[in-house]
């Protein structure tokens, strides 16, 4: 009997759902299998500022937090923002790149939500734009 009344008491409290990635930069995050992807790849150049929007949604309406574990040298943000940047270093070596965002919600405990957002840093190679024509 007590068994029975505290397993109708567990099913009847509400399951606090996680915050929802929506899009970045313009680019719509896609659910497979329910989990987050980005349909997109963002862009930069060495030396230049990745400016990154994200929206994100909160079921139950509660406060979100966003934090970049792992964030690379030059990266700027803050917990209450849903933007952030990225300082590329102008000797950045890497072309693909991964950032890694986690969104939280108020609740205690929290639930969370992990996104992957891919970036490309374009990077020269020497020599490129010169077509070897010596004009002679």
């Amino acid at each position: 009997m007590i068994a029975a009344a505290l397993l109708t008491a567990l099913a009847c409290q509400e399951v606090n759902q996680p915050p929802r990635f929506l899009m970045v930069n313009g680019y719509e995050v896609l659910y497979q299998l329910g989990e987050p992807v980005l349909d997109g790849r963002l862009n930069v150049l060495p030396g230049e500022t990745l400016e990154i929007r994200l929206t994100v949604e909160e079921p139950e309406g509660q406060a979100i937090s966003i934090w970049w574990p792992a964030a690379p040298m030059g990266f700027r943000w803050s917990s209450e923002s849903l933007s952030a940047a990225w300082d590329v270093p102008a000797d950045w070596w890497a072309e693909d790149n991964t950032l890694g965002v986690i969104a939280l919600d108020g609740a205690e405990p929290p639930a969370g939500a992990a996104l992957s957002i891919p970036v490309n840093v374009a990077i020269e190679e020497e020599g490129a734009g010169d077509s070897g024509d010596t004009g002679g």
